[in-house]
């Protein structure tokens, strides 16, 4: 909700990933981002399985409670 900072791109507004990614393609980007493209975002290669399981679950819930700050 544009709150993050600028370490990572933002994930849940306009769209949240998991409206516009497979499931298991977020995951891959978590763990490598350099992967899929340039960004500041560092990578996650040692998260386990339930980690990734928590930060999905996490955008899902996320994905219904939109919101952009007024600046």
């Amino acid at each position: 909700n544009r709150e993050g900072g600028r370490v990572g791109p933002e994930l849940n507004v306009p769209q949240n990933i998991l409206e516009y990614r497979p499931e298991e393609q977020v995951r891959a980007y978590i763990k490598n981002p350099g992967t899929f493209r340039f960004s500041n975002m560092p990578a996650h290669p040692d998260l386990k399985d339930t980690d990734l399981d928590a930060l999905i679950a996490y955008f899902g819930a996320m994905k219904d409670k939109k919101f952009v700050p007024k600046n």
